[in-house]
């Protein structure tokens, strides 16, 4: 029995005995009735049309005629029309509609499947794959993967759970190649392919002439999420067939949508009035009241006044100056932009009315900026002049048409229409100004209602910029699983009207999303999609943005190369866009200086990039701004590793002062300065002092972070360290334990942080004799540096304790390899003269000891104490631990009495306030040189020790 829809799909089934067979279901015995659901499937199929409906013309998996995929092969002939392309599919969605009202779903529509028949009417072929659609999202995980990898849905992919707008999503991917003569997702990897669909649907090839409906459409029907495609193929079909663009054609040639124009603020000079020539573009005297007139001019001065910085009045005539020159930018643009339609007859209505409407939103971000800065606070007034330069410039309103494909819809606007769209605006400029200031909650608050006001104004635009910027703030608020929530929204809502440019914005900012939540391979996917979407040449300062996102990513997750590249591409971009001294220049020197000091490849190098950031933020905005003082702590990280402490004190508490200033207590940044000075005070020998710092400043990391981020447990490693230097094992113990664990959930097993707070455990364990757990971490530690090659920087952290493992096993000669490496770092990166080279030194003297060679084990001793002695003849408090080894070593050569001396003189650095457990250690040592010459005071020190 031939079954045939007249709207479109065929097909072939006949009946045989009891069971209903399809030639394309292939494997299916009726004898055997394998599932209730074939058989549903197959009597579906049959379902599909009755006798009566069509005269013949068979097709079910294969049929004879020309399909889709033939038409756009090359040797058919001309490239059809738009037109002809939509009219046919069309015709082969009626089909696929009216399959899905008979509860049938086809699963593998594509090009292939759609045949021109000899009559020339459209076919469907191949329902080999299709079933009967249950509506039962229990099957999610039961059904098999099917269809063609190209064109099918995500949840296809995923054996999810599958209905008919799994067709829709197909359907649109497979119109998609036939309007842009490409795929929507090119690749012949089927797992690039399934992770490309869950980013999100395509972006449009530039230059495309397809209308800005049908891309919408489309990029609706490929939603990751079915919920968001149309609710059926119907409500599909009826987007594709009506032209928006036709309504507004005809209605704009209408004198309403000139009128509607000149009402927001523009008049055209009327011949019967006057003969004189005026100008229609001239700019209301109204047009900047509440923006920048001089009552909110007055009312920023006060504010700025009102803070009492020393740096205000400053701040506040440089942010004045920035904003003037800002808004008579904007004010040329807008009368140009005027003339080009009104006078010089270059510019339809249509596109005056877009790039006006861009200028107005643009002067409501500056009406948010400036009532933000009318209620200035000490941080305010210090981002004030970055908050300027952060402002959209007001040539970027002026897109080509190409550029624009999401905003034509806001064509020549009314009056009522305008008012909808720039409301919503103004809620936008609260929330990016609150963002800007640090005040997050605030501009979470102003987002969702801009959020609010775009959705029931039906301003997709507005709702996607709005969700994007939720996204960023519910980010920097440590809201991850909510800020990737609101980023992949916006996303798609973005990429469905054709907005580009906000589309790569937002997908810059999930590269940031992915970084902070330790996910290094997703971020960088996310950029590397991202890249196709963003021409350097017209949006460099988007590219250059998208390179330093990269970077920053590369250099957290330790891929120096890469991350240098990146930041070099990124800073060639904004230096070519913007000169070689914009300011935004020295975001990719700091970064650049973090790379070169954390990989150890050149702290010196390190140290130019940091001071040439400082140079630039200065001359830009003075000395008061809060980067200034960032840069300030990068600063003292260089003089610490050279060993200069007092210019590593003098930079941090530069720093602290202006942080002071401008922050409340709990500001990260006062956090940061806290914990390095505490590293400070360490390498001084106040322990107790370093202790303070040190605790204080993770209170504030609490606050920020939490617990469980990975910077949190880097500082809490610092504690865990001080409290070894106090002898403290077991509370140190309880630090390095919830490190790790931190680490272990957010970074990779490669990570040299992890594999550093191993070997800070490990040691740890070995003090407290827990021989079996500090040999698991060894063995750890020894697998994650196998691969490393000698002189990799990740090798640093755990030399010491794999010296100490190996000393331990008495397995000198690897002891002395291990400690010989951790010296040679030592010098090459911090230099003879710091204290933490002459302990590594100390530790190379025992094992030399131990191998007899006492000539070279005094040799590193004597070097290790030059360094520890200060100026004013003291010692350093590492001193103890030098006289400790060279008692052992006097010992071992036979010199009771030098050793006793050495060991007395180890007593006399540790003091009073010496750690208890290192005195004990010391007592014991003295009490066994003591034996022999004085055993009376020898018991007693032992008992003492003891």
């Amino acid at each position: 029995i031939v079954m045939e829809h007249l709207e479109g799909p065929t097909l072939a089934a006949w009946i045989r005995g009891d069971a209903w067979v399809n030639p394309a279901l292939t494997g299916f015995n009726p004898s055997t009735r394998a599932t209730v659901r074939r058989r549903e499937d197959t009597r579906a199929h049959a379902s599909l049309a009755s006798p009566g409906e069509g005269a013949g013309g068979a097709a079910g998996s294969s049929g004879s005629g020309v399909t889709v995929s033939d038409v756009q092969s090359e040797d058919v002939g001309r490239r059809a029309s738009l037109e002809e392309i939509l009219g046919v599919f069309i015709s082969a969605g009626r089909g696929l509609q009216a399959a899905h009202e008979r509860g049938l779903v086809h699963l593998d529509f594509k090009p292939g499947n759609v045949m021109f028949g000899a009559d020339g009417r459209v076919r469907v072929l191949d329902f080999g794959l299709a079933r009967a659609s249950h509506g039962d999202a229990n099957t999610a995980g039961k059904n098999k993967v099917a269809g063609t990898p190209a064109y099918m849905a995500p949840e296809q992919h995923t054996a999810g759970a599958i209905d008919a707008r799994a067709d829709q999503y197909a359907f649109c991917a497979s119109l998609w190649e036939a309007l842009f003569g490409q795929r929507p997702f090119p690749s012949d990897d089927v797992a690039e392919i399934a992770v490309a669909k869950h980013l999100g649907p395509p972006s449009p090839p530039r230059g495309s002439t397809v209308p800005a409906h049908v891309i919408a459409a489309l990029q609706r029907g490929m939603a990751v999420d079915p919920q968001r495609r149309f609710a059926d193929m119907e409500a599909l079909l009826a987007v594709l067939a009506d032209d928006p663009r036709l309504r507004r054609r005809r209605w704009i040639l209408g004198s309403v949508a000139v009128a509607a124009l000149l009402g927001a603020g523009f008049g055209l000079a009327r011949a019967a009035e006057s003969q004189e020539r005026v100008d229609p573009c001239v700019q209301p005297d109204s047009l900047l009241v509440e923006i920048w007139d001089q009552e909110r001019r007055a009312a920023v001065e006060e504010a700025f006044v009102a803070t009492e910085l020393p740096f205000a009045g400053d701040s506040f005539s440089r942010v004045a100056g920035a904003l003037d020159a800002h808004l008579e930018r904007w004010s040329t643009v807008r009368g140009e932009v005027c003339r080009a339609t009104l006078v010089e007859g270059r510019q339809s209505v249509e596109r005056m009315s877009e790039h006006m409407l861009c200028l107005d939103r643009q002067l409501r971000q500056v009406g948010g900026l400036t009532a933000t800065l009318a209620e200035a606070d000490t941080q305010i007034v210090a981002r004030a002049l970055e908050s300027v330069e952060r402002l959209d410039a007001p040539d970027a309103c002026r897109r080509d048409p190409e550029e624009a494909a999401g905003a034509a819809g806001d064509a020549a606007l009314g009056d009522e229409r305008r008012a909808t769209l720039l409301a919503v605006e103004d809620a936008l400029a609260e929330a990016e100004a609150a963002r800007i200031f640090g005040r997050y909650e605030q501009g979470l608050e102003a987002a969702g209602r801009a959020l609010e006001q775009a959705e029931a104004g039906e301003d997709r635009l507005g709702a996607a910029r709005a969700q994007a910027l939720r996204g960023g703030l519910q980010r920097l608020l440590g809201r991850f699983d909510e800020a990737e929530t609101d980023d992949w929204a916006a996303y798609a809502a973005a990429a469905g009207q054709g907005e580009e440019l906000l589309a790569a914005r937002i997908m810059i900012e999930l590269v940031s999303l992915k970084s902070a939540q330790g996910e290094a391979d997703e971020a960088i996917l996310i950029g590397r999609l991202a890249r196709p979407h963003v021409d350097p040449e017209r949006e460099p300062r988007v590219a250059a943005n998208l390179h330093l996102g990269l970077g920053t990513v590369l250099q957290r997750h330790q891929r120096w190369d890469e991350a240098l590249a990146e930041l070099d591409a990124g800073a060639a971009l904004l230096a070519g866009a913007a000169g070689a001294d914009h300011v935004g220049l020295h975001e990719f020197h700091l970064a650049r200086g973090n790379v070169l000091i954390e990989s150890g490849r050149d702290v010196e190098g390190a140290g130019r990039e940091y001071e040439t950031a400082l140079e630039m933020l200065i001359e830009t905005y003075g000395e008061h701004h809060p980067q200034v003082g960032a840069v300030r702590l990068n600063l003292g990280s260089i003089y610490f590793r050279r060993g200069e402490l007092d210019r590593t004190i003098a930079s941090l508490e530069a720093a602290l002062s202006l942080f002071r200033e401008i922050y409340p207590p709990e500001h990260p940044n006062i956090g940061l300065c806290l914990q390095n000075l505490g590293a400070i005070q360490a390498l001084q020998g106040d322990y107790a002092g370093a202790i303070v710092n040190t605790e204080a400043s993770l209170e504030v990391m609490k606050a920020q972070l939490g617990t469980e981020h990975p910077d949190y447990a880097t500082a809490e490693r610092n504690l865990g360290t001080l409290d070894m230097l106090e002898g403290r094992y077991r509370e140190a113990l309880v630090h390095f334990q919830h490190a790790v664990g931190v680490y272990e959930a957010s970074l990779e097993p490669g990570d040299s942080r992890m594999v550093a707070a191993r070997a800070e455990r490990a040691e740890a364990l070995w003090w407290l004799g827990d021989d079996r757990a500090f040999a698991e971490d060894i063995a750890i530690i020894e697998q994650a540096v196998s691969g490393l090659e000698a002189g990799d920087r990740r090798r640093l952290g755990p030399l010491s304790a794999l010296a100490m493992a190996r000393t331990h096993a008495d397995e000198l000669d690897e002891a002395r390899a291990f400690s010989d490496e951790m010296v040679n770092f030592m010098v090459t990166q911090l230099g003879e003269q710091h204290p933490d080279t002459a302990r590594s030194r100390v530790q190379l003297a025992e094992i030399m000891r131990l191998q007899g060679q006492l000539d070279d084990a005094r040799e590193q001793l004597d070097e290790a104490l030059a360094a520890l002695k200060r100026e004013d003849g003291t010692v350093h408090v590492y001193g103890w631990l030098v006289d400790h080894e060279r008692g052992k070593l006097e010992q071992a050569g036979g010199d009771a009495a030098a050793a006793v001396a050495a060991y007395e003189a180890a007593l006399g650095v540790l003091g009073e306030q010496g750690s208890p457990v290192h005195r004990a250690l010391v007592e014991r040592s003295l009490a066994a040189a003591l034996m022999a010459s004085d055993s009376d005071r020898a018991r007693k020190l032992a008992a003492a020790a003891d």
